[in-house]
């Protein structure tokens, strides 16, 4: 059922440019009260609108209209229902996350290709760019937290616009960490600052690069936006390196503010190795000031799933043609 959560709002995408609000309201009568639709600089449409409704059951009735043919035009009528006026719920109410998507990929595509596997997802969102192009990757909403697991399973590897796509569960949200940086470890030695911007700026633009630990083994990464630095941590954890060491991702939490306990952390990690390995106080300060797993990741190793691939396999390069094979293996 589409209104599990009674939602009243429905997204309807690829709409021609020149459909307008006197087209939609005589589509869906007088159960529509509302209509957003945004246009474009040349005063066409910009291709999507938010359409709001007198009730759940009038949002349902409505929805048994997607894929049907818009009145004298030669394209279907796609609708995803969406909660709020905006149509975007908080990130970390969504459950999944699917990399590589195809450009044309929408909402509306998304959420009905899912539907098709289950009845309790409750809505998708694809994030584009500027150019309205869509960023190769897009997160599910699910009313049944316990059934993520299966799903990503199930759904793995299913032919959308072409592509097989790849299906995670999202990292899960930290209260006391922030939304936009990722605490990267199980790094190999050596690894380069190019390299890690290569990789995890196919997602989205990077603030910032900060390694540490012995031959940059991690490291924390600033996203401008959340969503790339969650599609990131969700489809890149448990990824295996050339070395056969497996990637770890998780939330990072802020940095401390104590001038005194920085310096002394510096200092620790300034004196000889030898010294190093018998100098309790160190090892356990330096454990402080880094990002610790819950009980969760520590009980799953780290937060690894038990279907991530034990193969190696190849990262994209940051290139246009690459940057759209996310998430593939």
């Amino acid at each position: 059922m589409v209104n599990a959560q009674n939602v009243t709002s429905l997204k309807a995408t690829d709409l021609p440019a020149t459909v307008d609000e006197a087209e939609l309201r005589l589509i869906f009568g007088r159960d529509m009260v509302s209509v957003q639709l945004p246009r474009s600089s040349t005063g066409g449409n910009c291709g999507h609108a938010i359409l709001g409704f007198a009730s759940p059951e009038s949002a349902e009735r409505a929805m048994r209209q997607n894929g049907q043919r818009l009145p004298n035009r030669k394209v279907a009528l796609r609708l995803a229902p969406c909660s709020t006026v905006s149509g975007r719920k908080p990130l970390a109410s969504y459950q999944l996350c699917v990399g590589n998507l195809g450009a044309q990929v929408s909402d509306a595509d998304l959420y009905n290709a899912f539907r098709s596997f289950s009845d309790i997802v409750l809505g998708a969102r694809v994030p584009v760019d500027h150019s309205g192009r869509n960023r190769g990757f897009g997160f599910i909403r699910l009313s049944d937290d316990d059934a993520a697991g299966s799903l990503a399973v199930k759904a793995h590897g299913f032919q959308l616009s072409g592509r097989a796509v790849t299906v995670r569960q999202c990292l899960q949200a930290d209260a006391t960490a922030g939304n936009r940086t990722l605490f990267v470890s199980n790094l190999e030695p050596g690894t380069r600052e190019d390299w890690l911007r290569k990789l995890l700026g196919v997602f989205g633009d990077l603030d910032f690069v900060e390694q540490g630990g012995h031959g940059g083994v991690f490291a924390r990464v600033g996203f401008s936006e959340a969503e790339g630095a969650l599609a990131a941590a969700s489809l890149l954890q448990g990824r295996v390196q050339s070395s056969g060491r497996q990637l770890r991702f998780r939330w990072a939490k802020p940095l401390s503010t104590d001038c005194q306990r920085l310096q002394a952390f510096s200092q620790r990690f300034a004196t000889p190795k030898i010294l190093e390995q018998t100098d309790d106080m160190g090892r356990e300060l330096a454990k402080s000031l880094l990002p610790q797993p819950s009980i969760t990741e520590r009980q799953q190793g780290f937060g690894g799933d038990a279907n991530q691939e034990t193969s190696q396999s190849s990262f994209p390069e940051g290139s246009a043609a690459k940057s759209r094979r996310i998430g593939e293996r």
